[in-house]
């Protein structure tokens, strides 16, 4: 759309201010009610596309909170773009905020005390959002105490996940993802997921570091289901204890944990009363530790086997009592030997012939889970370049002389595959 051109007769574009996957968001002017409108088009059509907009348009026009932003308009024309008009936010989002100068205590808590009420006044509707984080938080002049929950793209009515949503298409952002979400138990979602990123919001808000970081997807997932954040006075010891044991709460691994009603959540932050405003300085966009990994025998604690293949829940328990995180499509399996998780990969890659396994070591779950997901690249980059599919079971090759004569291995190249993993 050019700069001039009108919408429905009423909404005059003046520009374009973003750009995503989904569609292009237009700065416009409503003609109607004289103030500016920001304009979202669809970027492709198709069935599925344009009723996944409509539900978007449908749940944005119920809802009317002070903290969500307002919905003015929405036309699915057939022979032309499906496009929705909001409310235009002058300010900044979250992420640019942290980015920038980060938020103290006391801004996060106001902050977060309006994001809870508005995520209430969605599930009282039975709406579950989806996709809470920072991106898609706006603070109105840049005032985090005036903040608004946007981007409805993927929020949903608790009775349509199960079908709405097909399997193994993961919904939400990688480390702001509720453990249900990480796993894709969609059928389980409910509003909890919403609190629990919310959690790592305000975690992040309070910490100066995202919650959850990873080098990928994969690694991210896999972190929300297995590492325990450090408590947020471990980092800043002045804040109130109270306060820390809000987020603590919001970041429990099983919903039945967290809090049950949004609306509580919102009441006990306000109850914390005046905060003192102690704020972390954000290292920004710090990638994770990358060490190379450690023999075992020198300082190596944990060994993890990442699996990503259907069906490698119920194989791994068929044959092996260790520890197993289940992921949409994939499993992480963490064990105390070497010997022992080759040996696994090798019996998994039998049962699962087209799957593909990464067996590391590392002295802790967070160094674990980095070290096989970046394997797991690697593997499939080299199998995309020889026009191959990535699968089998793989070692990291520094964990080889681990192996004590106990599991067979072959070499190709600089990796190391265990025999009896499929070619």
């Amino acid at each position: 759309m050019r700069r001039g051109e009108r919408v429905a007769s009423r909404f005059e574009i003046l520009g374009e201010a973003g750009r995503g996957g989904m569609g292009t968001v237009f700065r416009a002017r409503d003609h109607r009610s004289k103030r500016d409108v920001a304009l979202k088009v669809l970027a492709v059509r198709g069935r599925d596309s344009v009723a996944r907009f409509e539900r978007e348009a449908a749940i944005l026009s119920q809802l009317h909170h002070p903290n969500v932003v307002e919905y003015v308009a929405h036309g699915v024309v057939p022979s032309g773009p499906c496009w929705l008009v909001m409310e235009w936010v002058d300010g900044e989002t979250l992420t640019d905020r942290l980015d920038r100068v980060g938020i103290d205590a006391r801004e996060t808590v106001a902050l977060a005390a309006q994001v809870a009420s508005a995520l209430a006044a969605l599930h009282a509707l039975g709406i579950v959002h989806r996709d809470v984080k920072p991106s898609n938080l706006m603070l109105i002049g840049g005032d985090p105490s005036k903040v608004k929950l946007v981007d409805f793209g993927v929020a949903r009515r608790t009775a349509e996940l199960d079908r709405l949503t097909r399997t193994g298409a993961m919904i939400g952002t990688a480390g702001y993802m509720a453990p249900e979400q990480a796993r894709g138990d969609h059928i389980e979602l409910d509003g909890r997921a919403d609190l629990f990123a919310l959690g790592c919001v305000m975690h992040e808000c309070l910490t100066g570091t995202p919650t959850f970081r990873g080098e990928s997807t994969l690694a991210c997932r896999a972190k929300v289901l297995l590492h325990d954040p450090p408590r947020v006075r471990k980092i800043a010891p002045e804040l109130p204890a109270a306060l820390e044991a809000i987020v603590a709460s919001l970041l429990m691994r099983a919903a039945d944990d967290r809090p049950a009603r949004a609306a509580d959540v919102a009441a006990a932050l306000l109850a914390l009363g005046d905060v003192p405003p102690i704020r972390v300085v954000r290292v920004a966009h710090a990638p994770p530790p990358r060490n190379e990994p450690t023999a075992v025998g020198g300082g190596a604690e944990l060994c993890g086997v990442l699996v990503v293949g259907e069906g490698a829940f119920d194989a791994v328990a068929a044959i092996s009592d260790a520890r197993v995180e289940s992921l949409d499509g994939g499993v992480i399996v963490l064990v105390d030997d070497v010997a022992r998780a080759a040996a696994l990969a090798v019996a998994l890659a039998t049962r699962l012939p087209d799957a593909l396994l990464a067996v590391t070591a590392d002295t802790g779950i967070d160094a674990v889970i980095d070290r096989g997901a970046r394997m797991l690249d690697e593997l499939v980059i080299a199998a995309d370049a020889r026009g191959v599919t990535a699968r089998g079971a793989w070692i990291d090759p520094p964990l080889v002389d681990a192996l004590g004569g106990r599991v067979a291995f072959e070499r190709d190249g600089v990796r190391v595959r265990l025999r009896g993993g499929t070619s």
